[in-house]
């Protein structure tokens, strides 16, 4: 089987699902309340098990659904150590923001507060250099 990339809009923001010969991997997990998009892909697939969700980043447009979707199918979750604390403290960090960045940046306490992100403790950290090669992904 070729591996086959499925780009899913969760209304937030885009993530992918990875469709590879060892499973299915889970590239980021939209928003609060977008795991249902997410779980009806992975049903229409039905040859797979998701194995592993990678977070790119602790933003909650790429977490806010990851402890539903954990919770739904038992898969891993893996983030860079840098973002895990905030993704566990279910928080989300923007750094110094230039441009309309600057407007994204004032408005994500607001936004954080209304939406109310589930924080989560990944399974795992990753450092700079790792694979996921355990996962099927070179």
């Amino acid at each position: 089987m070729r591996t086959k990339i499925h780009s899913i809009q969760t209304g937030m923001s885009c993530a992918y699902l990875i469709e590879g010969e060892e499973g299915l991997v889970l590239v980021d997990a939209g928003g609060p309340g977008a795991e249902d998009i997410f779980l009806r892909k992975i049903r229409a697939l039905a040859h797979a098990d998701l194995r592993l969700i990678y977070l790119t980043h602790a933003h909650l447009d790429h977490y806010g659904g990851v402890a539903a979707l954990h919770r739904a199918t038992g898969a891993s979750v893996a983030i860079h150590r840098a973002d895990a604390q905030a993704l566990a403290r279910g928080l989300t960090q923007t750094g110094r923001a230039r441009g309309f960045g600057k407007v994204m940046g004032a408005a994500v306490p607001w936004v954080t507060r209304l939406l109310k992100p589930e924080g989560f403790t990944a399974d795992v950290l990753l450092r700079d250099g790792d694979d996921l090669s355990a996962y099927g992904l070179e």
